[in-house]
């Protein structure tokens, strides 16, 4: 009996978890548009060759997200809110997102997700999965501020706080700033 409720309680949570993320794909994929050609895809590419990447996500901009996002796994997506960016904004979210995809941070998440749902029982794993969200976020940011000087440091700790409080819970890496996470962040890419 035991062992049943056990994995009924894994398979409802990871059912739980796939549904609100196949939703939100659904939401974010129907309202996409593919960024081709003009100065922001130039701008991306020249980042892209710049951090090394061969692969990149496609660009994309969607009036449903507030924040830029990294979503997907299989044809990952950089998502840009609709309407203008400052281009320091612009700069800076897309080099912390291509960081996430760099680390290959949306594959552990998946990962996490599913030792959190095996373990659904357990209040500690889900707090690691949120710690884990976290310790990306801040990798992201460190290794965005070792690639500016200290003015551009201080414009990036800037933008973070522009985006601050726009966080999607998802599947998906998120140029967001969680409230108890925000005095770490801004100051850290600011030194």
């Amino acid at each position: 009996i035991l062992a049943c409720a056990y994995w009924l309680g894994a398979v409802l949570s990871l059912g739980v978890a796939l549904t609100r993320h196949t939703r939100l794909m659904r939401r974010l994929n129907s309202a996409c548009t593919e960024v081709t050609g003009g100065p922001v895809a130039v701008q991306y590419e020249g980042l892209c060759r710049d951090l090394g990447l061969t692969k990149a996500p496609t660009l994309c901009q969607s009036e449903a997200v507030s924040s830029p996002v990294l979503a997907g796994l299989g044809r990952s997506r950089i998502i840009l809110p609709s309407g203008s960016m400052t281009p320091y904004q612009l700069r800076y979210a897309l080099l912390h997102e291509l960081c996430h995809f760099k680390n290959r941070d949306l594959p552990m998440k998946y990962l996490m997700l599913l030792a959190a749902c095996l373990h659904w029982y357990n209040p500690a794993a889900h707090l690691l999965r949120r710690e884990f969200a976290d310790a990306c976020e801040q990798s992201c940011d460190e290794t965005v501020a070792q690639l500016l000087d200290s003015k551009e440091r201080r414009q990036y700790s800037a933008v973070l706080l522009d985006f601050a409080g726009t966080a999607l819970q998802a599947l998906v890496s998120a140029f967001y700033i969680s409230a108890h996470r925000l005095n770490t962040r801004v100051r850290r890419p600011s030194r």
